[in-house]
C-alpha cells in the first residue's frame, strides 16, 4: 500500500514512501499504520480528505506525524476558456516560451522563491537548503522536459517569474511549477503567467488544465479562481515519521 519513492529517497537520503490514493476509511489507515511500524520507511507521505476529520484526528496522534499542509485540487475546462489578460503592460517586463538556455536562471528563482509556502518547507526535520535544493532540481527538470509550454517572466534580462506545465498523453495537461520573485509579487505576474499558459494550452487542442495547491495559499486560490479553475477535491497531507 506504500509505494517506495527512488527520486525522494535519493535526495533526502532516507528511505521515502508514499501512499498514492487518499486515505478514506479505518481499515485503510490502520492496514497503512500497521505497514509503516513494521517497514524500513523512515518517512511517508499520506493524504486525507478533509471531511475524514476523524482519519485525520487519529493520525495526528500518532508519535511521528507532521501536517504538511492541505492540498486543493483544481481544474481548468479549456474548451471553455477566454481570457484577455496575457500581455504584461510594461517595457522592462517580457513574457515569452522558456528555452533550455533558461534552465539554470529559472532554477535559481525556483530555489528560493517558494520558501515558506509549501509542505517541504512546513517540516521541521527537512532543512529550508534541502527545500531549496528541491524546488531548483524540479523546475530545471521541467525546462529540459521536451514538448511541454513552459513561460518565463524577465525584467531587464533577469527571471522574476515563471510557469512549468506537463502535458500528458491523455489530451489534459497539469501546472507543475508556478513561481514569482518575492519581490515582484502583487503586480499579477503569476495571474498573467497562468492566463498565457492557459490560453497556449487550448491552442493546443488539450481538453483541461489540473493544477495542485494549497488551500491556506488565499493568493494562490484567487489565482486559479480568476482564470476560471474549479475547486474538485480537498485534503490534507501528512508526514508521518518514523525514529532513525
Amino acid at each position: 500500500m506504500i509505494e517506495y519513492l527512488e527520486w525522494d529517497s535519493d535526495f533526502f537520503g532516507i528511505s521515502v514512501g508514499s501512499v498514492r490514493s487518499s486515505v478514506a476509511s479505518d481499515r485503510k489507515l490502520h492496514s497503512i499504520l500497521c505497514e509503516m511500524r513494521e517497514s524500513n520507511f523512515n518517512l511517508v507521505y499520506v493524504t486525507l480528505p478533509m471531511y475524514r476529520l476523524d482519519l485525520i484526528n487519529r493520525i495526528l496522534h500518532e508519535e511521528g506525524t507532521i501536517p504538511a499542509g492541505t492540498r486543493a485540487e483544481m481544474v481548468l475546462d479549456l474548451e471553455k476558456y477566454s481570457s484577455s489578460q496575457s500581455v504584461i503592460q510594461s517595457d522592462n517586463v517580457i513574457l515569452r516560451t522558456a528555452e533550455n538556455e533558461d534552465e539554470a536562471s529559472v532554477g535559481g528563482l525556483a530555489s528560493y522563491c517558494f520558501r515558506g509556502l509549501t509542505r517541504f518547507y512546513r517540516d521541521p526535520r527537512l532543512s529550508d537548503e534541502k527545500c531549496d535544493e528541491l524546488y531548483r532540481i524540479w523546475a530545471e527538470r521541467d525546462i529540459r522536459r521536451s514538448g511541454n509550454s513552459n513561460l518565463i517572466c524577465t525584467c531587464e534580462g533577469k527571471p522574476v517569474g515563471f510557469c512549468t506545465v506537463d502535458i500528458t498523453g491523455d489530451g489534459s495537461a497539469k501546472i507543475g511549477l508556478i513561481g514569482v520573485k518575492p519581490d515582484f509579487r502583487g503586480f499579477a505576474l503569476g495571474q498573467v503567467l497562468l492566463n498565457k499558459t492557459a490560453g497556449i494550452l487550448r491552442d493546443k487542442s488539450c481538453g483541461h488544465l489540473l493544477a495542485v495547491t494549497q488551500l491556506e495559499s488565499v493568493g494562490a486560490m484567487r489565482m486559479y479562481e480568476r482564470a476560471g479553475f474549479l475547486l474538485q477535491d480537498t485534503s490534507i497531507v501528512v508526514h508521518f515519521w518514523k525514529d532513525m
